[in-house]
């Protein structure tokens, strides 16, 4: 039983093949210009790990998942939208701008029958300055929206949204606030692959892989193995960055897989990570499961469904392969010994991370 709801949740946790997407749309005819911002946006860069989707929403009653996209590529449906609601004026300040990362997501609470949109970006603000672009603003933010039926047709609300934030967070950050990091407008390069990086915040997965941190002081706050990040010495959350270390482990944002703003503990196996996203679905499974399987009586047991799915998400890539006990015995059957170590003793985290390294290694000769 066991299997069939991981079966189930296969088409929703594999990002890497190729299925229709949701398209949204940033054009509006009731957008205006924002007077009220002295700045225009004259390019558009894109350092996403994952530019094929902006994650995944619910349609239609059953919550049926899919990935959403851009209905054109980011850099022009933002450079669109920006020159609608920050034209080129005289007198204004010309800057670009950044995107490493740019998500949406949608929650249920099915006892509230209410769902829950969710934006986030992460920015960067540049200016050319002695002719060579400088990164002047570096942004991470957040809009949250609510409906009692569908949240899924007003994404584009919340895009816009959490873009206004980064903007009204530029606007009010003094000239003396500014940052001067040198830009690189081409796509990143991993130089370097280290182990688990050094102790910081790591704004994309190019600066966690070469060990490069955006800042170094940092709190976090664990919650039944959910991690909120904040920045020192305000204490105030960083949303949507890549992930970040203790100098001890690494701990990857998961919205655009988990459709939340937690950080999640990753083991280092060889090329991936592997996670335990928890699985949000669960409740909608122990509903549904009488209808579907035609039960009659009390659903399934609650101890039949994983309360964690294990995934494996690639470092360099960010495909996303989900990794549950099937999965893992197809990859390792081929190798009896490691297979059979694995088959004997109990399944957590450390023992999959063994057995997957042991995996990589062999493969890897």
């Amino acid at each position: 039983m066991k299997s069939f709801f991981l079966l189930l949740l296969l088409p929703v946790m594999t990002m890497g093949q190729n299925s229709d997407r949701f398209l949204i749309s940033l054009k509006d005819k009731k957008d205006k210009p924002m007077a009220y911002f002295n700045f225009y946006i004259d390019k558009v860069y894109d350092k996403r790990q994952m530019q094929d989707n902006i994650g995944t929403i619910q349609k239609g009653i059953a919550n049926s998942r899919q990935l959403a996209n851009f209905d054109k590529p980011l850099p022009e449906a933002f450079g669109n939208y920006f020159s609608v609601v920050l034209p080129k004026k005289e007198g204004a300040r010309k800057l670009s701008i950044c995107f490493y990362d740019l998500f949406v997501g949608e929650k249920t609470d099915y006892a509230g029958n209410e769902e829950t949109g969710l934006a986030v970006a992460v920015v960067d603000f540049i200016e050319e300055r002695d002719g060579k672009p400088v990164t002047v603003g570096r942004f991470s933010e957040t809009a949250h929206g609510k409906s009692g039926w569908d949240i899924t047709s007003t994404h584009d609300d919340r895009i816009k949204e959490v873009m206004q934030r980064c903007f009204n967070a530029f606007n009010n950050l003094g000239s003396e606030q500014e940052l001067n990091i040198p830009f690189d407008p081409l796509v990143p390069q991993v130089i370097k692959s280290i182990e688990i990086p050094p102790k910081g915040i790591y704004i994309s997965f190019a600066d966690a892989l070469n060990g490069n941190p955006t800042e170094t002081e940092f709190y976090a706050s664990e919650n039944e193995g959910r991690f909120l990040l904040f920045s020192q010495p305000m204490r105030t959350p960083v949303n949507g960055y890549y992930g970040f270390s203790d100098g001890q482990g690494f701990y990857l944002n998961l919205g655009k897989y988990a459709g939340d703003n937690f950080y999640y503990r990753a083991e280092i196996v060889g090329p991936k990570y592997l996670v335990f996203i928890p699985n949000r679905d669960k409740e909608l499974f122990m509903r549904i499961a009488p209808i579907v399987l035609g039960f009659s009586g009390p659903a399934i047991a609650d101890a039949a469904i994983s309360d964690t799915i294990p995934v494996l998400i690639d470092r360099l890539t960010g495909q996303l392969t989900m990794m549950d006990d099937s999965q893992l015995k197809r990859l390792l059957m081929p190798y009896p010994e490691i297979w059979t170590k694995f088959e004997k003793g109990p399944r957590g985290m450390s023992e999959r991370k063994t057995a997957l390294q042991a995996y990589f290694e062999k493969v890897k000769k």
